[in-house]
């Protein structure tokens, strides 16, 4: 106890030390953790947009499966819809890795690929004239038309 006492302002200084300590730890783990549910946020949200382009996809096969339904609802030429089908699901699958890419689930190095890809896709003359009037509708999202816009000019 007499210990206790001699030492009572070292030991609340070291005690006062613990608790800043503390205190500066746990406000770390906070911004740990906050940025770990940031970053899960965004690759669930960019699975989610990816299954949901997927499955949009799979529309399209049931399009492409029934060019009189084509013809009726959006006005496509039977002798077009085929190539219409292969542009928009082409599309749909690079928007699909452009949103993958900004949920940070595709690396620097695997979507320097897929735009290589992307853009030579794009700069053939068939494929740009079918998707111009696609992503025209804005059915994808913008800063992808950009990129995309961006192959043309290089």
């Amino acid at each position: 106890m007499y210990l206790i006492k001699k030492h009572k302002d070292e030991i609340a200084s070291i005690a006062s030390i613990v608790s800043i300590l503390s205190a500066i730890v746990l406000i770390f783990s906070v911004i740990v953790s906050a940025w770990q549910f940031y970053l899960t946020r965004q690759a669930v949200q960019a699975q989610v947009i990816g299954t949901s382009l997927a499955h949009g996809r799979n529309l399209y096969d049931s399009l492409a499966a029934n060019p009189n339904l084509a013809q009726r609802l959006f006005s496509l030429e039977p002798s077009k819809l085929e190539d219409t089908v292969f542009v928009q699901k082409t599309l749909s699958f690079f928007s699909e890795q452009y949103i993958y890419r900004r949920g940070n689930l595709i690396d620097d190095e695997t979507w320097k690929l897929v735009e290589q890809d992307m853009c030579q896709v794009f700069n053939s003359t068939g494929f740009r004239e079918i998707a111009a009037p696609l992503l025209g509708r804005g059915d994808f999202p913008s800063d992808f038309t950009d990129i995309l816009m961006e192959c043309s000019d290089a």
